[in-house]
């Protein structure tokens, strides 16, 4: 709980943020959640599908550019961790974000995201994405 709150305070002011994220299977979006705050939030779900259908699912690390935000990808296992934030936000912190992310769903979820279809876990997971 006390990692939650910390994560919280680093992720929640107005300016340096995150703004979006997802979870998803090659293009098959499993979890989602965003912030409607402002127009690039707004379009972030669909700036985002666009990147993970012409993404490789092999294992690696990137980061995309669209106006003044950055798109941080963590890509293991097949599985893809997407977040959208602020270009003043920088890369340490949207990716150890990716990193917890990723280990929370790994250990939640496991082999069966594997088959899940999409949005399977939404309304459980999309929490954690806060």
């Amino acid at each position: 709980r006390e990692r939650e709150r910390e994560r919280e305070r680093e992720m929640g002011g107005e300016s340096g943020s995150i703004l979006f994220s997802l979870v998803s299977r090659g293009a098959v979006v499993l979890a989602e959640q965003g912030s409607e705050k402002t127009e690039a939030a707004r379009a972030a779900p669909r700036v985002a599908r666009r990147i993970i259908e012409k993404l490789s699912t092999a294992n690696n690390r990137v980061t995309y550019s669209q106006d003044s935000h950055l798109y941080h990808i963590l890509c293991e296992n097949g599985i893809i961790y997407l977040t959208m934030a602020d270009e003043s936000f920088g890369r340490r912190i949207p990716f150890a974000f990716l990193e917890d992310i990723k280990s929370r769903f790994s250990s939640q979820y496991g082999a069966t995201a594997s088959t899940a279809l999409a949005y399977a876990y939404n309304t459980e997971f999309s929490r954690v994405l806060r």
